[in-house]
């Protein structure tokens, strides 16, 4: 059975994240299973260009605020579900794509399922400080066909926020990689310090966006302990960028 699929997402590619990979890799699998696949999302702020993808990708316009203007959101969803005729709308995000979703579940007539990638309800999350969001939020997953978390703890999160009345589940993100390496390393791994006169030494790899709520400082401090009681560990490699890169090389130096 071929199912059209919307992955409907307040962010996705070109800006690079967990998160925007990871739809990406989804709807590239559905498409291999021979299912058809929007992915209908917010414009990334300076795009100047789309990507260029095997799947229809929609943008739609940025809103002055999460709170009050999501009419923009609305209307894409509506608009797209009525070019398309979506069978399922598969949500990343409680908010706000999440609540305008369910808001509009009855009009779409399709099952609306919410998939959680810790940023919308995490503790640190400004949608969950803020009481209306938040309150939005757990509006839109207890009455959500589903909702995913992609790890025990979001889940876990989930039903304390609301009070176990959604219908919550764990799917681990599965993303798949290539399994053959390059022929030709790129250059710049020569000067890390791994690759030695003896070959490559084992190393601990950190890849991803450089966010505060990643612990990077506390992983850094953890080193500078094992260092100083003269425990041999392997290299610490983190690899990526963000805002908050300058402080970790600082600190980096610093121990």
């Amino acid at each position: 059975m071929v199912m059209r699929i919307c992955l409907f997402t307040p962010s996705f590619l070109p800006k690079l994240g967990g998160m925007e990979i990871v739809i990406d890799r989804l709807a590239r699998c559905f498409l291999d299973r021979g299912h058809e696949v929007t992915v209908l999302a917010k414009t990334p702020r300076e795009m100047t260009d789309a990507p260029v993808l095997p799947y229809p990708a929609v943008y739609y316009p940025r809103t002055r605020s999460q709170v009050w203007f999501l009419g923009s959101t609305r209307r894409a969803l509506l608009t797209e579900h009525e070019r398309r005729r979506f069978d399922i709308v598969h949500v990343h995000q409680a908010y706000p794509t999440g609540y305008v979703a369910v808001k509009l579940r009855d009009d779409l007539g399709v099952p609306v399922v919410i998939t959680s990638h810790r940023g919308d309800i995490g503790e640190a999350s400004r949608y969950r400080r803020r009481r209306i969001t938040r309150d939005r939020m757990v509006w839109a997953m207890r009455r959500a066909d589903a909702v995913t978390g992609v790890s025990d703890k979001l889940q876990r999160i989930i039903d304390d926020l609301t009070g176990g009345q959604a219908r919550s589940l764990v799917i681990p993100n599965g993303v798949d990689v290539e399994i053959e390496p390059p022929t030709q390393p790129p250059p710049e791994i020569a000067s890390l310090p791994v690759f030695g006169r003896d070959g490559p030494a084992p190393f601990m790899l950190t890849l991803g966006r450089l966010h505060p709520y990643k612990g990077l400082d506390v992983l850094l401090e953890a080193m500078a302990i094992l260092a100083r009681r003269g425990t041999t560990a392997p290299h610490l490699v983190i690899a990526g960028d963000g805002k908050i890169r300058p402080d970790l090389e600082a600190q980096a130096e610093r121990l």
